[in-house]
């Protein structure tokens, strides 16, 4: 495999100490190969850079005094060890590999060095070109381009290039996210720690194995009035009060022992990790909304990140940087991208990057889907709360608990949120109604199909979330009554899962 990294050269003396450096090499290492294109003399190559660099400011009259101009670009290629080439094979790697990358328009240097345990190249090359004059501009994308032609160039050799996978991006990507807001985070971490606990000892014992750390007495030993939380696998700086996580005191230490006393029985703390991962997939996993990406607005692509053309404020165009990992590619050539309302996203203004700045998922699904006329697709939380109750009452189930307090509390959410979800499709048909009732006596747009399509996915996600819940109570208040004549073990099954239970395995 090779790994490329790069380095800009901003000054006349950086040049030549970086020229030095690599050519002369030589003199001590006997096995160094050192070739140069487009220059008459690889030891004049300082000279005639700047030579071509001080012709093309006459010929265009444009003048430099330096500052923040980037004079060359310093590429060092290495290859593992393990890779068995020689030197002489190293070299023409990096030659084929900077003639594809300029289109051999620029002059540059090449070393191949063998001072260390692995052999590498040192590539200089002039920013400015020496066919049409033109300057080099190295943008986000560039690196990951050259690392694709030396991977493709090394391929001929034999040397495999090295591949990420989708999980380290993703992994890659959770931290990139993380590090953006964390009271979501500790507040999926809370939840699931007071559903789970028996006590307020229990809860504090129970802490830092989802990796949590609360403050919550004072130095002479008192309870505080609010306790403040912090994640230990996270860099948060400052801890978070819990009066600020809900404005309903959710988390608040008076109101906790009301909600652990309701808990019959609670995971223990060996079961605690799987049973938070379990949720984490089941529940934290699922996105909030998903909007249609279509080709034209994505600007460009590199190995992490896809980058979408954004317009805001007046005549004011930037690149918005979202990770591969939220990306679905369908097959009509269009992506679905995948959002929580808690990401931030940055924001790279084209003309001014000291103007780059982060945005939230709302300003960027209203802009994204008012450019394409496609509305969004929302995963309503109601959802998200369903399966997070469905998943406490199996939990109880398998304890063989079918009723009491505990079963009661989440059999009370899944009324709730199929009161919810009713609402919610009384809401989204008045919205087809009227849109039907303006627009039927008249020729459809594009904007109005589209608004439509957008409605009936909603109306179609709605109708099947309260399906699934209208079944879910049916079978708790089956099961409930069974078990105060039976202790039999039951289980609640989605209806998806039923449907799989039922189809033959192949």
């Amino acid at each position: 495999m090779t790994v490329t990294k790069t380095i800009q050269i901003k000054s006349e003396s950086q040049l030549g100490r970086a020229l030095e450096y690599i050519i002369n090499a030589k003199k001590t290492m006997n096995e160094t190969l050192v070739s140069g294109h487009a220059l008459n003399n690889v030891h004049n190559a300082e000279f005639e850079m700047l030579r071509t660099r001080c012709f093309a400011q006459k010929l265009k009259g444009h003048y430099s005094n330096g500052k923040d101009e980037v004079f060359a670009h310093h590429i060092i290629q290495s290859f593992d060890p393990k890779d068995n080439i020689t030197p002489e094979q190293a070299h023409e790697i990096g030659e084929k590999m900077m003639l594809q990358f300029t289109e051999g328009k620029h002059e540059f240097v090449i070393a191949t060095h063998v001072d260390q345990d692995h052999i590498h190249n040192h590539i200089i090359f002039n920013s400015t070109s020496n066919v049409d004059l033109k300057k080099f501009r190295w943008k986000k994308i560039t690196a990951s381009n050259l690392r694709k032609i030396s991977d493709e160039v090394a391929l001929e050799y034999g040397i495999q290039p090295l591949k990420k996978t989708l999980d380290s991006k993703y992994k890659a990507y959770e931290k990139y996210r993380k590090e953006m807001t964390f009271s979501n985070e500790i507040k999926q971490r809370l939840n699931f720690l007071i559903s789970q606990s028996s006590s307020f000892e229990d809860f504090q014992r129970k802490l830092p194995l989802l990796n949590l750390q609360g403050d919550f007495y004072t130095k002479s030993g008192k309870l505080k009035k609010y306790a403040t939380y912090k994640l230990l696998d996270f860099p948060q700086q400052r801890a978070k009060r819990d009066a600020t996580l809900s404005k309903k005191g959710d988390y608040l230490l008076k109101n906790l022992e009301a909600q652990f006393k309701k808990n019959e029985v609670v995971l223990s703390e060996d079961e605690l990790i799987e049973g938070y991962e379990k949720i984490k997939r089941d529940v934290f996993a699922l996105p909030d909304v998903e909007i249609i990406i279509e080709p034209w607005q994505v600007s460009q692509q590199d190995e992490d990140f896809i980058y979408l053309t954004f317009d805001y404020g007046i005549k004011n165009q930037g690149e918005v940087r979202i990770h591969k990992s939220q990306f679905l590619t369908q097959e009509d050539g269009n992506y679905k991208l995948q959002l929580k309302h808690s990401d931030f996203f940055l924001l790279v203004d084209s003309e001014h990057q000291s103007k780059s700045r982060y945005i939230k998922s709302s300003v960027l699904v209203e802009q994204l889907t008012t450019d394409n006329l496609r509305p969004p697709t929302k995963f309503y939380s109601a959802r998200k709360e369903f399966i997070f109750a469905l998943d406490s009452l199996n939990f109880l189930a398998r304890k063989n608990i079918h009723t009491g307090d505990q079963v009661e509390q989440y059999f009370s959410v899944l009324k709730n949120k199929l009161e919810e979800s009713s609402e919610a499709i009384e809401n989204v048909d008045r919205k087809i109604e009227a849109v039907v009732e303006q627009y039927k006596y008249k020729n459809p747009s594009l904007e109005v199909k589209k608004k439509l399509e957008g409605l009936y996915l909603q109306n179609e996600e709605l109708k099947a979330l309260h399906q699934e819940i209208t079944k879910t109570i049916d079978q708790v208040e089956q099961i409930s009554e069974y078990s105060l004549g039976h202790k039999e073990r039951l289980q609640y099954v989605p209806k998806d899962k039923q449907e799989q239970k039922q189809s033959p395995k192949y």
